[in-house]
């Protein structure tokens, strides 16, 4: 792990401890590579965008990669009732490469 991942993962408990007397809840979102038009772009101007389509895809455990929506159903969940009891942590949306 990076320092500034590190770094993140310390702010995030350091907020959550310090904010939950407040009722407020500190959690990270943290994606792999999400498929967006900038992605796609990417992939598009490759020398082989097939290869690189295909390169990305398989980044990851599971096969393919995100969308913004998957990213955002994360963040509607974290922030919704059913993730009340949930602070100070990592959310990753990373097909299980942290499984690796």
């Amino acid at each position: 792990m990076q320092v500034a991942e590190h770094v993140v993962l310390g702010l995030t408990r350091s907020a959550a401890v310090e904010y939950v007397k407040d009722n407020i809840r500190v959690n990270v979102i943290a994606p792999t590579v999400v498929l967006t038009p900038l992605v796609q772009n990417f992939i598009d101007t490759a020398p082989d965008p097939k290869a690189m389509a295909e390169r990305m895809q398989n980044f990851n455990p599971i096969p393919g990669m995100p969308t913004s929506g998957d990213v955002a159903n994360a963040v509607l969940f974290l922030a919704s009732d059913d993730a009340k009891w949930i602070t100070g942590h990592t959310l990753p949306i990373n097909g299980g490469y942290v499984a690796l």
